[in-house]
């Protein structure tokens, strides 16, 4: 989040737009109005990103959307598991998988009309891994050579990476990792323009002002404006190197999910962003496919919600987490919450991921509330304790699994109180041990070391507070198999354990409901929801 010195007040105007709401249409309305012949998008998204500096901030879906039309990734894992290039032209990986040669594409600009050459992504990695450069994401870097598991050269200009031409780099890895391993990883890991950014000095690099209010970027849009935790605006960058954008201005929105329906029907919304912050709630479905300006796709996708459960607390014994994973009706949630969009689920990785391990396909069905009552009991629970148990507002998913699963574990004699906070609150509660369990979701993704970050112990994201550091071992042994037969021995084990300790419980893999108005071409759903936005490709009538 911004500090104090960069929060700008809303002006009267802002606060009288805030106050008119959504339907309104000013916000679209005005930006459409200002020229009669510029066409214009606007995306929502139901929760506010938090910062523009792809190294301020660790991972983050909601940032990664509004950095996405500003930086273009490198590179990105499709939904297969192929690697497409961005930025970069093409990539070469030793026998061993410890050393990439990578190009990057000629003819790119910056949006200041820069080249942008081997220089910036070398300065950048050189950069942002100086133990003196306040940032806090680089732990994306942590596996190359020269590095600390923070990220953090070992000594001055150590970070194994060298430029061999214009166009082109050559860095080193600790480990050995396939392509697709690699660059999921690397997928907050953003070049940016040196002789632009080397102009701040480097203890000011996260909190500086240049990042909001004109971040010079490699993507298809450029920062035209922010209205923060309401809208950002952009225009299109003419000489972007994939194709110029058809759509003049774009506007990224948050909408509280119960107006994005409304906002949708009445055209001050274009199109919903996709993934778990930019889906339309199931109740909602019906109604928008009925609409004739409306195409509403229902996409069967990785990403997964589940119970996070505080390990070192009150749920410390894992006879009580199992319990608590019995105890919920997970096809009642599929059911009744998710009108049947979507599928149950047992672990991270949903049952079509080709990383499942199919020997669990059992644990797909496990309510019993009988065996997880006995649990209890061997257990010796107290039903007298009552669990604080945290949901993020807005999250109309979230909200309502909530309910039917504090419903659940009254049944078996576990007592919960809800309480609603803004997801960053919720994360930061989680983290400090000040909840027992909560409602979360994860994006998912092909690469199976996506739930990392989860159960890493030392990581920002493990919001069980686990101490068991196997969870690590396995992941790490996993990433360094080049081919599939190596990485599934050490991800499949990995789910039993899961399994065996429960420190989540998960719930489901939702299908992602992506709507938008016809008026819109070009659009791949699919892509979207798999966190690929192509905006250049986008058209409208």
């Amino acid at each position: 989040m911004l500090s104090g010195k960069h929060k700008r007040s809303l002006s009267f105007l802002t606060l009288a737009i805030m106050l008119f709401g959504l339907n309104s249409g000013v916000f679209a309305g005005a930006s459409r109005e200002k020229q009669a012949k510029e066409t214009s998008v606007t995306m929502a998204v139901i929760d506010v990103w938090s910062t523009l500096n792809p190294f301020a901030s660790s991972i983050s879906e909601l940032s990664g959307i509004a950095q996405s039309l500003i930086y273009l990734d490198l590179a990105r894992v499709s939904k297969t598991g192929d690697v497409m290039p961005l930025l970069l032209e093409s990539w070469e990986a030793s026998a061993d998988g410890k050393t990439f040669t990578v190009k990057i594409r000629k003819n790119m600009f910056w949006h200041d009309g820069q080249p942008i050459t081997a220089e910036d992504l070398y300065w950048t990695l050189k950069t942002v891994t100086k133990p003196e450069t306040i940032v806090s994401s680089r732990s994306a870097l942590a596996d190359f050579e020269g590095l600390d598991a923070r990220g953090v050269e070992l000594s001055p200009g150590s970070i194994a990476v060298e430029k061999l031409d214009d166009y082109t780099l050559r860095w080193k890895l600790k480990i050995p990792k396939s392509a697709a391993a690699m660059f999921y990883d690397m997928r907050s890991t953003h070049c940016l323009p040196k002789h632009v950014v080397e102009k701040i000095p480097l203890a000011e690099l996260t909190t500086s002002n240049y990042w909001y209010t004109n971040p010079v970027g490699s993507g298809p849009y450029k920062f035209d404006s922010m209205v923060e935790g309401e809208r950002i605006e952009y225009t299109k960058f003419d000489k972007f190197g994939l194709g110029t954008p058809k759509i003049d201005r774009f506007i990224l929105r948050m909408v509280p999910q119960s107006n994005l329906l409304s906002g949708l029907m009445s055209g001050d919304i274009d199109i919903l962003a996709g993934g778990q912050y930019g889906t339309l709630p199931t109740s909602d479905v019906a109604l928008a496919r009925n609409q004739k300006n409306l195409i509403v796709e229902s996409i069967p996708v990785l990403t997964y919600q589940y119970i996070s459960l505080d390990n070192k607390g009150k749920l410390n014994d894992v006879r009580v987490r199992k319990a608590i994973n019995l105890a919920i009706d997970k096809k009642r949630i599929v059911s009744e919450v998710l009108q049947g969009e979507g599928v149950v689920a047992a672990l991270p990785y949903a049952a079509s991921h080709p990383y499942f391990n199919k020997n669990l396909s059992s644990e797909l069905d496990v309510y019993n509330p009988a065996a997880a009552k006995a649990l209890l009991a061997e257990a010796k629970w107290d039903s007298n304790v009552v669990l604080s148990f945290g949901t993020p507002a807005g999250n109309a998913f979230r909200n309502a699994a909530a309910v039917l699963v504090q419903q659940d574990l009254a049944d078996i004699g576990i007592k919960t109180e809800i309480k609603q906070f803004d997801n960053a609150t919720l994360m930061t509660m989680l983290t400090a041990g000040q909840l027992d369990l909560a409602t979360m979701g994860s994006a998912g993704a092909i690469e199976p070391n996506e739930p990392y970050n989860l159960y890493n112990p030392d990581g920002p994201y493990c919001f069980a507070r686990l101490t068991d550091y196997t969870y690590v071992d396995y992941f790490k042994r996993g990433i360094n198999g080049l081919n599939f037969a190596d990485r599934s021995k050490e991800y499949f084990a990995l789910q039993e354990y899961i399994i065996k300790q429960m420190p989540y419980s998960y719930l489901c893999n939702p299908n992602i409901i992506i709507a938008y108005n016809n008026r819109l071409k070009n659009i791949s759903a699919v892509d979207l929801v798999n966190s690929h936005r192509a905006y250049w490709e986008w058209t409208i009538e």
